[in-house]
């Protein structure tokens, strides 16, 4: 069984050679790109890396909920907290499954359950992992809570700056 997932795996890193790649993308160049070479820029593994880090979250929330089942007593409200991990691990499954077999289109209804899906996931997800910190240490959940915050602004911000005509001037 190990040695069927490491061949797949082998077989799906040797699909991605073929795909071209420049470190240079969206930097400014002297020449104007042809059509051709700008049809070689579009990169697939955007969209591999972010399935990657989705089931990475969703691994991480279910070994937190199994940790938070074992520890028991030791974590204040464990009940509380399993309930809201329990909660997003279906919907961090369907948001998995939705990105990997590319199943959400242009139609509403599908953008729609992905977009359910994600909230659903991230919200029950989070205020999981916020309560777990919580019954540690109090400051600790504050301080994640404003680092997400930051974090949030900081990215936001990067991406109105791209956005921008000449922001590289």
């Amino acid at each position: 069984m190990i040695e069927d997932v490491l061949q797949q795996a082998a077989r799906w890193l040797q699909d991605l050679d073929d795909i071209p790649y420049t470190s240079r993308r969206g930097m400014a160049v002297e020449e104007e790109p042809t059509p051709a070479a700008e049809g070689q820029m579009r990169v697939r593994t955007r969209e591999l890396v972010a399935t990657a880090a989705i089931a990475g979250y969703l691994l991480f929330t279910a070994s937190l909920m199994l940790a938070v089942i074992a520890a028991g007593p030791a974590v204040e409200r464990a009940p509380v907290v399993v309930a809201f991990l329990a909660i997003s691990l279906p919907a961090l499954g369907a948001w998995l499954y939705i990105d990997f077999t590319r199943w959400a289109g242009r139609e509403l209804a599908s953008r729609v359950v992905r977009w359910s899906a994600m909230a659903v996931g991230l919200a029950a997800s989070g205020l999981g992992f916020l309560l777990a910190i919580w019954s540690f240490s109090r400051v600790a959940a504050l301080v994640v809570l404003l680092e997400v915050g930051v974090l949030y602004l900081a990215i936001s911000g990067l991406s109105l700056l791209r956005e921008e005509d000449g922001w590289r001037q």
